[in-house]
């Protein structure tokens, strides 16, 4: 398994218990805090936020929506069924990538 480069100091320094018990306040998800794909590939495999919040708030890659979004692997909370219809209606720059 590849190892997750994390670029954003913050959640670089934040001790991993932290990023287990921590929601979308407080990772900023909320007040509109963007993160790149290595660091919500991060936050989707080790801490315990929303996928539909990810969906919702950040930019997202055809892959990684594939990976993360459309796996029921990750799916730890009740709404965390991602389907295609979603992802497109939420990230209007893939559309075209899922037709």
């Amino acid at each position: 398994m590849q190892e997750i480069i994390i670029k954003d100091d913050e959640l670089r320094k934040m001790p991993l218990q932290k990023i287990q018990t921590s929601n979308a306040e407080t990772l900023g998800f909320i007040s509109g805090k963007q993160y790149c794909i290595s660091d919500l590939e991060y936050i989707v495999k080790y801490g315990g936020i929303k996928k539909s919040i990810i969906l919702k708030t950040q930019k997202l890659t055809k892959k990684f929506c594939e990976e993360y979004m459309l796996n029921e692997d990750y799916n730890i909370f009740e709404g965390d069924d991602i389907d295609v219809d979603m992802i497109i209606y939420y990230q209007h720059h893939l559309k075209d990538m899922f037709n």
